[in-house]
């Protein structure tokens, strides 16, 4: 079942890397043609289509991507979850609340101190893969 999940977010991720490079392409494309007013010719658009320098990135750079995000994300998330949790615990055991409301406290903030951790580490390995596919496109011109 690990497996298959696995297989699941790689072609997820491949799929959105793929889908967004194409616009990156297109973007750089224009931002790098001659402005029609500042010449007498006009580019033909015939250029301007997706060239597929994204289908370079393969497999086995999305597994890694994964794979650092996932040990990444749990090392991170469970030392700011250790530490929000340690900071809940110590402010109620301080107030003089039972042990069963620090418990659940604790772990509300460790699991929400958690998310942002997440959270960065996708967008780094997201912001990384569609770096490598603009650099690929940008190559290809």
């Amino acid at each position: 079942m690990a497996i298959a999940a696995f297989g699941l977010q790689c072609e997820l991720l491949r799929k959105l890397v793929l889908s967004v490079a194409p616009n990156i392409q297109l973007q750089v494309t224009l931002m790098n043609d001659p402005s029609p007013y500042q010449s007498s010719e006009v580019t033909p658009p015939s250029h301007l289509g997706p060239t597929g320098g994204a289908d370079a990135i393969g497999e086995g750079q999305i597994a890694l991507a994964w794979f650092l995000f996932v040990v990444v994300a749990t090392i991170g998330g469970a030392v700011a979850g250790a530490i929000g949790g340690m900071v809940i615990g110590t402010v109620l055991g301080g107030a003089g609340q039972s042990m069963q409301t620090i418990q659940v406290a604790s772990a509300f903030a460790g699991f929400f101190a958690g998310l942002p951790v997440s959270w960065l580490t996708f967008r780094w390995q997201v912001r990384r893969l569609l770096a490598k596919a603009s650099a690929l496109s940008v190559q290809q011109l």
